[in-house]
């Protein structure tokens, strides 16, 4: 016994029932003719919809009613039953509309709703015949439910097979009046079209004699007429051709131009790149190996907003703090101040310097001095951690590394030039440690590349003695052209420039965006497969320039449809030759239409004869033909076949 079954009930309404009567319902019938949720509504779909089929997809609906069924409500006080969007109005007043039949189960002393306690749309169910489930009778009203569920279903599918062979009855009684009326019409077309060709051949045969030799006059200046027509066309659409393919080369030409010269402009670009992340790295190097203040500060002077900006910033931070310390300790005779120096600095000049003034220190002399002495190594921890707490506090960038570079640095650095005196308030001569300064600054950009780096070490040091060789080589640079770049560039750059050579050479059709996406993957897999090169398949220097290895396009060409290869180009193809596709009937005067090779698919009204390969036919007015591949079993070579109202 087929037949589905679709059990309605509101969750909060007497659930332990409808669980009981489900158990006993699947004692009965199969488990995929029972439905008792919809709870697996994919995301973004209309649950309304989904509703109205799952419930479509049942003959029965079973609309299980508690005490509570009628009068639950939601958050706001309002009645579930008003709400359109409930589940349960929605799956009872599908099954009413689509005309299933709705069971009411009362459970327990669950009265039936009266027709104004329903909204509009349900009142049909305060109509319908209802079933009653007590507890105390709980198997036998389940039974008498089963067995008119049993009968419902029985009755359902025989009038739906009812229905069936009704439906097949009258499918096949409209097949057979169709085929009798095809077969009477087509013989009264081959009838008709019969003795039309008879009448025509006859007055075909009586106007040829009667006309052959004024005929043959008319057909010898037709010919020419003609001759000089097809000539004058085929003139004409050489002269198209040969301006549509000047114009098409001269766009490839021009288009070609651009990409080069993007690609030329974009190689331009990652070398100067390069060139400055080479020149901002060894100039760093430089400054990390100096280890001096002055150093730091004359890179920060020419790269203030390069890669490594920050990580020279914390390691000033660090010199600093040292040198504070340092000066504070050579300005005192506590050897308690002395040993804390060493104790956080224990290398280095300035560490060497302070360990050997503590062994020149008397013993008696730090004993006066316990006190001070705790306050001045308290003041120098004080200032040392100010000036770094100072420079973690300012907002940097992280390193290239992705660290945290200053506690790093912290117990690898050593002093800038520190004075050496052991005087109380220690001074440097300021001359001198400018000439030092600049000199360290020449050192880090005297082999720069970038004039932008030399002028910005003419701002620093005007008055400065390497400024006329600054200048000199600035005019050099400006004039010369820029030698190529040897550091390798990250991934984003080296990805655009392989994009950028796959364009040029005929392997990549995509935006340049320096993406190594799919598109980028394929075309750089069809140009080694093409060139047999054993090249890794990921961006890389000499990725980038075993394409630039090949001037030539690598790829070839694909054109859309009506276009094809013409000299590293797509060309428009040539238009067909034109071919009268009519022609005037000497019999009746009934129009000729010749389709043969015409596509599939070509229609042709009626009221004309349409001819094949096979032969020709009438199409009434009313109908038309439409044309068939031969590999189409109802394909007659006549000309298509007819089809009428």
């Amino acid at each position: 016994m087929a037949g589905k079954i679709f059990i309605n009930y509101r969750r909060g309404d007497d659930p332990g029932n409808t669980g009981r009567l489900f158990d006993r319902l699947q004692d009965v019938f199969e488990p995929q003719q029972l439905f008792l949720d919809v709870d697996n509504i994919a995301p973004g779909l209309d649950f309304v919809r989904v509703l109205n089929e799952r419930v479509g997809e049942c003959d029965i609906l079973l609309a299980v009613i508690g005490r509570s069924w009628i009068d639950t409500r939601d958050g706001a006080g309002k009645r579930r039953l008003e709400d359109p969007d409930d589940f349960v109005r929605i799956e009872i007043e599908s099954a009413l509309t689509q005309g299933k039949r709705v069971i009411p189960v009362l459970v327990g002393d669950a009265v039936m709703p009266r027709p104004d306690e329903l909204p509009q749309t349900l009142q049909p169910l305060a109509r319908r015949n209802a079933v009653r489930l007590t507890h105390e009778r709980f198997r036998a009203d389940t039974q008498g439910l089963i067995k008119a569920l049993q009968n419902a279903l029985t009755e359902i599918e025989e009038q739906q097979q009812a229905r069936a062979r009704t439906e097949a009855e009258r499918r096949a009684k409209e097949a057979r009046r169709l085929w009798e009326e095809e077969t009477a019409q087509r013989a009264d077309e081959e009838r008709r079209l019969a003795e039309a060709e008879a009448a025509r051949i006859a007055e075909e045969e009586r106007r040829r004699q009667e006309a052959e030799v004024e005929a043959r006059q008319r057909a010898a200046e037709e010919r020419r007429r003609i001759e000089d027509a097809e000539k004058a066309r085929q003139a004409e659409e050489a002269a198209r051709a040969a301006e549509e393919r000047r114009r098409i080369e001269e766009a490839a030409a021009a288009r070609r131009a651009e990409e080069k010269a993007r690609a030329a402009a974009e190689r331009t670009r990652l070398e100067a790149e390069n060139r400055r992340r080479v020149e901002e790295g060894g100039a760093f190097s430089t400054a990390k190996r100096s280890n001096t203040l002055a150093s730091v500060e004359a890179f920060l002077a020419a790269y203030p907003e390069g890669d490594s900006a920050a990580e020279a910033k914390a390691l000033k931070a660090v010199l600093l703090a040292r040198a504070e310390a340092y000066r504070y300790a050579s300005a005192s005779e506590d050897a308690a101040v002395l040993r804390s120096f060493l104790q956080t600095y224990r290398r280095g000049a300035d560490a060497d310097e302070i360990r050997g003034r503590l062994q020149r220190l008397k013993p008696k002399r730090s004993a006066p001095l316990f006190g001070p002495a705790i306050l001045g190594a308290l003041a120098v921890a004080i200032v040392a951690a100010t000036i770094v707490f100072w420079a973690r506090g300012k907002p940097q960038p992280p390193s290239p590394s992705g660290e945290a570079q200053a506690p790093a640095l912290q117990a690898s650095v050593t002093p800038a030039a520190a004075p050496q005196t052991n005087s109380p308030n220690p001074t440097s001569n300021p001359a001198p440690a400018a000439v030092a300064t600049e000199q360290i600054a020449w050192d880090l950009v005297k082999d720069s590349q970038d004039p932008g780096q030399l002028r910005r070490f003419i701002d620093q040091f005007p008055n400065g003695v390497h400024r006329s060789e600054a200048e000199q080589l600035i005019s050099v640079l400006s004039s010369a052209p820029q030698p190529s770049a040897t550091a390798v560039p990250n991934p984003r750059e080296l990805a655009r420039s392989l994009q950028f050579e796959l364009k040029r050479v005929g392997c990549f059709n995509g935006v340049v965006d320096g993406e190594f996406d799919d598109p980028t993957k394929s075309a750089w897999q069809q140009f080694i497969k093409l060139t047999s090169l054993n090249v890794a398949d990921v961006p890389s220097s000499g990725a980038v320039n075993a394409v630039r290895g090949f001037n030539n396009r690598v790829c070839p060409l694909v054109c859309v449809k009506g276009q094809h290869v013409e000299s590293d180009s797509c060309v428009v193809n040539a238009p067909p030759p034109s071919r009268p596709s009519q022609r005037p009937q000497r019999g009746n005067g009934e129009t000729v239409v010749d389709l043969r090779g015409q596509p599939p698919g070509t229609i042709t009204k009626g009221g004309v004869t349409t001819c094949g390969s096979n032969g020709c036919q009438h199409v009434p007015k009313n109908c038309h033909a439409v044309t068939l591949g031969k590999d189409n079993p109802e394909w007659k070579g006549l000309g298509g076949k007819i089809i009428c109202p």
